[in-house]
């Protein structure tokens, strides 16, 4: 039973980055089909317990679930040590610090 837990959920992070990647070729086309693919993944990753990487977190709205992309659906500004993205479908609006990546980055290229 505890192999086919983690073979299960091997094969919904599978099928989650698939429908991911499907969302951003699809988008330029139709994006109620790339809302949809995100709605899937997100269903799928709920049912086998499984977090989404920052990456995947950040194209997401947390309100009207669209899949965002810069600049066709959604504003990004810098702002005081923040990343604001903002839905144009909902209006809602994601804060992430960037000043910690920033310290990352500057301690490895020190070394």
């Amino acid at each position: 039973m505890r192999k086919n837990k983690k073979l299960y959920k091997r094969l919904a992070r599978r099928h989650i980055e698939e429908l991911f990647s499907f969302a951003e070729r699809i988008q330029k086309v139709s994006q109620e089909l790339a809302n949809r693919a995100i709605e899937i993944a997100l269903r799928i990753a709920k049912h086998y317990n499984i977090r989404l990487e920052k990456e995947k977190k950040q194209r997401v709205c947390k309100k009207c679930g669209a899949f965002l992309t810069p600049g066709i659906n959604a504003k990004i500004r810098l702002k005081a040590k923040t990343i604001i993205i903002k839905c144009l479908h909902c209006g809602a609006e994601k804060r992430w610090p960037y000043v910690k990546e920033n310290i990352r980055k500057r301690s490895r290229s020190n070394n």
